[in-house]
């Protein structure tokens, strides 16, 4: 399994093949449906047959990519998968065995126990607040970033357990989108909903 923390720092080059027909042929060759939208340089790319999840990959002409992730169990989650799909987008070293785990956090909520448990491997937790002044509602995600690796951009954690995953693929990948789909699909083969 390809991870994120395989890639050295970035060196962007470019890219003779259309990224959205390398992304859709890796998904493919890995079982996985896509539905396929466009609007200008943006592609929304609707994964299928995802069995744990519902997942969606947006791609710009610029370079930005914003990978969604659902999974079916929504806030029931366990705290321990959604750390483990974090640490393995962002590169972060697999826990020593003096790292509490995620079940180390059980008290708190999940986003608090997610949020501590990558924080012991290394990673940067911050709190976001968006208010919507119309209606009066104020929604907190977390937002999670590697020091060690700035340019694999950062994961949004939401209350009902979705996970948002934002970066400029080309510098995140040296301008290889496949490399993009090789992280996110063990995601979306392997881990529960």
């Amino acid at each position: 399994m390809r991870q994120a923390q395989d890639l050295a720092p970035p060196a962007v080059t470019g890219s003779r093949s259309e990224p959205v027909q390398v992304i859709t042929g890796r998904l493919a060759a890995a079982a996985l449906a896509v539905h396929a939208t466009q609007w200008q340089d943006r592609h929304e790319l609707i994964i299928l047959n995802v069995p744990a999840a519902r997942s969606c990959l947006v791609l710009t002409g610029g370079g930005y990519a914003r990978w969604r992730y659902e999974p079916r169990t929504g806030p029931a989650t366990g705290a321990t998968a959604l750390t483990a799909i974090i640490t393995h987008i962002l590169g972060a070293p697999h826990a020593e065995d003096t790292t509490p785990g995620a079940d180390a956090y059980q008290a708190f909520p999940l986003k608090g126990a997610v949020g501590r448990s990558v924080q012991d491997r290394g990673l940067t937790v911050a709190l976001q607040v968006s208010e919507d002044l119309e209606s009066f509602e104020a929604t907190t995600d977390i937002e999670i970033t590697s020091p060690a690796r700035p340019w694999l951009g950062l994961i949004r954690l939401s209350d009902d357990g979705s996970l948002e995953w934002e970066c400029d693929w080309r510098a995140a990948f040296h301008g290889d989108p496949g490399a993009l789909t090789d992280v996110i699909t063990p995601i979306l083969r392997s881990y529960p909903g």
